[in-house]
């Protein structure tokens, strides 16, 4: 099983420093939990397909961020969001949805054993206490 924090690059810091940018949503939202993601695993390029859990809302947000050497993952100017959604399936649906979209310069796949690992992780997250 894939690890979905490393693939979405997604690092908890409990509070931004001074060099983290504000339209960054991973600084924006460090309490986001990734619960799935997939990559297509390409020089130079990101493309980046993740689902999250927001504990303070009890909901699911799906996004997608794609790009080169500039911009970073996750800047406002390079992801997508859909959300809030309030189920897993909505979650599943949104998240296939943006899988789907691909690169529109470039035709690549995700790797299918990461689909199916996100696919699950999705469909079986359950929410920690807090």
């Amino acid at each position: 099983m894939n690890n979905p924090a490393k693939i979405a690059e997604w690092e908890h810091r409990p509070e931004p420093d001074e060099w983290d940018r504000l339209d960054n949503l991973q600084t924006r939202y460090p309490y986001w939990q990734p619960i799935a993601a997939i990559n297509q695993d390409r020089i130079y390029e990101f493309d980046i397909v993740a689902a999250f859990y927001d504990p303070k809302g009890d909901c699911y947000y799906a996004a997608r961020t794609s790009g080169c050497s500039c911009p970073s993952p996750w800047d406002d100017d390079a992801t997508d969001v859909k959300g809030p959604m309030g189920s897993r399936r909505e979650c599943l649906q949104a998240f296939r949805q943006l899988a789907e979209q691909g690169d529109k310069y470039i035709d690549y796949a995700y790797p299918a054993a990461q689909a199916i690992d996100a696919t699950q992780n999705i469909l079986n997250h359950t929410p920690e206490a807090q």
